[in-house]
């Protein structure tokens, strides 16, 4: 049995969190999941020779540190401007897409694909257009990303070229109707989440 689910939300609204505890408690019944987060394979991808020698041929060595791609430096240049970033985007999302697929393929049980930019690349292909949404209200999202190194306008920033949970919702949705298949799922993780309950559901779907 193999059954791919995307779980995408916007930054700061829960996704890592949710995977992490659904993995947990299929291991505690003895379930097969696991999860692929696409940013730890955008992170490996980024320092692979070819990716590394287009992305300092477009911005120059200012992103590197040492020999190896500084991804705060490289985040800094891209959201500097907008063709930049779709020039970088366009790169990076490209060939991770193809180790996640690759990947894909020597998987079996349930697999999570955490990404929050699924309906942005409308690529909900990836996982047969099964999709669990993960949404908080946004001054929630706020106060859990100014943990980071970031400030907060850079957050605000980068909040903005994603869709917002709503419009992710609606391409979802729309999505899934016109292709006649997919599941769909919404978690708000803001109040206490049942985690049990939302792997019965997916159980039902995934048997």
């Amino acid at each position: 049995m193999r059954y791919l689910l995307g779980v995408t939300g916007s930054m700061g609204c829960g996704k890592s969190y949710v995977c992490e505890r659904l993995e947990e408690e299929a291991q505690s019944r003895g379930i097969e999941l696991c999860v692929i987060s696409f940013d730890e394979e955008r992170k490996r991808v980024v320092q692979t020779p070819e990716i590394k020698e287009q992305l300092v041929n477009y911005f120059g060595e200012i992103i590197l540190q040492g020999s190896v791609v500084d991804r705060k430096k490289l985040a800094e240049q891209m959201f500097s401007d907008t063709e930049k970033r779709v020039f970088a985007e366009h790169i990076i999302d490209s060939a991770t897409i193809y180790e996640v697929k690759r990947e894909l393929n020597l998987l079996s049980g349930i697999v999570l694909v955490e990404w929050a930019r699924f309906a942005e690349k409308a690529r909900l292909d990836l996982t047969n257009y099964n999709m669990l949404l993960i949404h908080c209200p946004y001054k929630l999202q706020l106060e859990r990303l100014q943990g980071d190194d970031l400030p907060l306008e850079q957050i605000k920033k980068r909040i903005s070229v994603q869709y917002s949970n709503e419009e992710k919702r609606r391409r979802i949705l729309q999505t899934q109707l016109e292709q006649r298949r997919g599941d769909y799922y919404e978690l708000e993780t803001s109040g206490r989440i049942n985690i049990s309950r939302l792997l019965e559901e997916i159980l039902r779907h995934a048997n």
